[in-house]
């Protein structure tokens, strides 16, 4: 499932110039368009996934009986964040394309592992929480 984004602040440049309804109108809906920025995104995977990058926190449960990999973004964004939780039989490994998850390129998860990681510029690296 694939999440679109407008810029929420395009939506505010004019507001002045607007009557009140419609000033009301455009506040709203960047509100619902910030929200869906900082939300958290939940999704359940059985096979190989790779992060979007798009959301704040994208949390991702692993429910595989067979083997899959979840890629993380390659360019994520200051704070950007992770949660992604083995719950199925199948071994999870976590890539970090291209960027380290403190120190490791990649990541191997036990059964009932769920690691929260954040990327920070100042570490230029994923860090566990």
């Amino acid at each position: 499932m694939a999440r679109k984004f407008r810029d929420p602040n395009a939506r505010l440049v004019n507001l002045v110039e607007l009557p009140v309804e419609k000033s009301l109108v455009q506040i709203r809906e960047s509100l619902v368009d910030i929200w869906g920025l900082v939300s958290p995104f939940s999704a359940s995977q059985t096979a190989d996934y790779t992060l979007s990058g798009n959301i704040g926190h994208e949390r991702v449960i692993c429910a595989n009986t067979t083997a899959i990999t979840i890629t993380l973004n390659p360019k994520p964004k200051d704070l950007e964040e992770f949660t992604i939780k083995r719950a199925g039989t199948g071994a999870v490994t976590i890539d970090g394309n291209g960027n380290t998850m403190d120190g490791k390129s990649t990541v191997a998860l036990k059964l009932y592992d769920g690691p929260n990681g954040i990327y920070t510029d100042a570490a230029a690296e994923w860090s566990w929480v």
